[in-house]
């Protein structure tokens, strides 16, 4: 496992202490390798940046229901990753979704959907999605692709 600690003050959101990366090792660190599993509809595939449609999560969230994508990111910058412009059905609907990835690093992440958007739109079963990604540098948020617009049929 890696990770970092990024501390800030609750009152005003300042930083006050970003970590170096931590890395734990298991008993089963020794002699195991990781397949990552990047089988699905590709989205996006530019600038050592990778993102694949899996499929509608079988589980909806707290949320709602939404769809499982993959992110590779074999840039050498931190990413964010954003839905833009998503409708479902035909209708226009904001969903949950902005994902982290860190350089040379793999995600599995959802794009959840509100239940109470998809009831405010009599949507009750997800058909069909569009919908772009946003891909920006994560510190700086220079962008660094917009998609183009991405048509999906379940």
């Amino acid at each position: 496992m890696e990770f970092s600690f990024h501390i800030y003050t609750s009152e005003d959101w300042e930083t006050y202490l970003d970590t170096q990366l931590f890395t734990i090792h298991t008993t089963a660190t020794e002699g195991f390798e990781y397949v990552f599993d990047d089988s699905g509809d590709v989205a996006y595939d530019e600038n050592g940046i990778k993102i694949v449609i899996k499929g509608l999560s079988e589980d909806d969230s707290i949320f709602g229901p939404g769809v499982i994508v993959y992110i590779e990111n074999n840039s050498d910058d931190n990413v964010t990753v954003q839905a833009r412009d998503v409708s479902i059905n035909g209708f226009m609907i904001d969903p949950l979704f902005s994902s982290d990835i860190v350089a040379k690093k793999h995600a599995v992440d959802a794009i959840t959907f509100m239940s109470s958007d998809l009831e405010d739109n009599a949507i009750t079963q997800i058909e069909s999605i569009e919908l772009a990604f946003h891909i920006f540098e994560t510190e700086s948020w220079d962008t660094i692709a917009d998609s183009d617009t991405l048509s999906i049929t379940f």
